[in-house]
Order: C-alpha cells, then sequence, then structure tokens
C-alpha cells in the first residue's frame, strides 16, 4: 500500500477500461493492415505516460513538504515514457509529432484542474477522455492530416464512438456519487446517451457504423435512467465495485463493436 500511496500505482481504477480499450481499438484496427513497428513504443509511452500523469497529478495537489516523496515515481515513468516516445518517433518518423498540438492543450487543461483540486470536475473527464480516445485514431492514422484525407468511414467513426461512450461514463457515475440526487444531473446523462444514438443512426445511415451502435447507446440511456432511480433515488447505495463490473461489460460490448 504505500508504493501506491507513493503514486507508483494509479488508484482511478475506474479509468482502466478508458485506456486500454481505445489502444486496443487502434492496436487491431492498424493491424489488419500490418501492425507497424512503432505501435508497441507508443503502447507503452501511453500506459507509462499515464503513470507519469498520475503521479504528476499527486505531485501538484501535495503540500509542499510531501512534494519530494512523488518525485521518485514521476521522474521514473517520465523518463520510461520519454524513452518510448523518442522511439515511436525513431520507429515511426516525425509526422506523428502533428498530433502533439491536439494534445498539449487536453493534458495542460487536465493537470491545471489537477493542480486547482478540480480532478473530478466534468471539464477534466472531457480532457481526459478526449485524451484516451483520440488514441484509436493515432494508430490508424499517423497524422491528422491522414485522418483528414481517408474521409467519414468505419475506421474514423471508432474514436467519436468510443468518447460518446466513455464521457457517459463519466455522467453516470456522477449521478450516483457527488452529484447523485440531482433530476438535472440524471436528464443530461441520459440526455447525453440519447443524442449519441440519434447519431449512430445518422452514422449508420452514412455507411460508417452498424445498427449496434444505436442500441448500444439506448442500453447506454436505460443505464443512466435505472442506476441512479433504483440507487440514490430510493435510498440504496450502488457501491463502486457493482459500477465497475457493469461498465466491464460494457467496455467489452464496446470493444466488440468496434472490433466487428
Amino acid at each position: 500500500m504505500a508504493s501506491k500511496r507513493g503514486g507508483w500505482i494509479p488508484q482511478q481504477h475506474g479509468a482502466w477500461a478508458m485506456l486500454v480499450v481505445p489502444l486496443a481499438v487502434g492496436l487491431v484496427v492498424r493491424g489488419r493492415e500490418g501492425l507497424p513497428g512503432w505501435a508497441w513504443p507508443l503502447a507503452i509511452t501511453w500506459l507509462v505516460g499515464y503513470f507519469c500523469f498520475n503521479a504528476a497529478g499527486l505531485w501538484l495537489k501535495a503540500a509542499p513538504t510531501r512534494r519530494a516523496s512523488f518525485l521518485p515515481p514521476l521522474l521514473t515513468h517520465g523518463a520510461i515514457a520519454g524513452l518510448a516516445g523518442v522511439t515511436t518517433l525513431a520507429l515511426g518518423g516525425l509526422p506523428l509529432l502533428w498530433w502533439v498540438p491536439v494534445y498539449i492543450p487536453l493534458l495542460g487543461a487536465a493537470l491545471w484542474l489537477t493542480a486547482h483540486r478540480r480532478e473530478r470536475s466534468l471539464w477534466s473527464g472531457l480532457c481526459t477522455v478526449l485524451a484516451a480516445c483520440l488514441l484509436a485514431w493515432i494508430l490508424p492514422f499517423r497524422t491528422p492530416q491522414e485522418l483528414i484525407d481517408a474521409g467519414p468511414d468505419r475506421t474514423s467513426w471508432l474514436a467519436p464512438a468510443l468518447f460518446g461512450y466513455f464521457f457517459g461514463t463519466v455522467f453516470v457515475v456522477k449521478t450516483l456519487i457527488r452529484e447523485r440526487n440531482k433530476p438535472g444531473w440524471v436528464l443530461a446523462s441520459v440526455l447525453w446517451h440519447l443524442v449519441w444514438a440519434v447519431i449512430s443512426v445518422a452514422a449508420r445511415q452514412q455507411g460508417v457504423a452498424g445498427w449496434g451502435w444505436a442500441a448500444f447507446f439506448l442500453v447506454g440511456a436505460a443505464r443512466a435512467w435505472a442506476l441512479p432511480w433504483f440507487g440514490p433515488r430510493r435510498g440504496r447505495t450502488i457501491r463502486p465495485g457493482q459500477v465497475g463490473m457493469l461498465e466491464v461489460l460494457m467496455s467489452l460490448v464496446a470493444l466488440a463493436l468496434c472490433l466487428a
């Protein structure tokens, strides 16, 4: 437990699906055409980079007298992620750097919010979910220009679809914990999923998504209504483990839809 408190191991267990699913989607989709050598060091950069991000957040929030205790994990994870990042560029080429300007404002804003103890805010969730889901674009499309040139297709649809799901999960969790018993948040959560169901139907009409996505978001809307209704609204506590098991199942369905 001491190493965990020291910032070596992130304690946000709910973030793991968000970290791993877009990465897995990108690896599998790109792998269908032959996985490039830079894909694996990029995966290491991403995963260890999250450890570094977590340690940086703890360092920013800590009292000045405790900050030194978070430097070892921050520097260690930072060095490993940096080495993996350099390896990624060496194998994949400098054009990969075009994604950096996309990530800088997202990570910068997330760290700023963490430093001001607003890491649980909706804005922080938006930044981290966006950063994670973009990985489903980076592996299939080495640069943003490749994504633009490809146009709307089933591959380019995957990152937005994952964002719709994972950011919807942020709403759901808030209605069960920090914003429980607040009807406005439940309404926003349900509407978010319904809007994405409509978007999925439109994507289906354009031939870039299957009907499964619309059904998936409708199930998400039902989940967004049912969990607060049968939990906090009835005076019952829904344990994080119960929510986590449901999210694992939903994440696996989302992964299956992406790879179908």
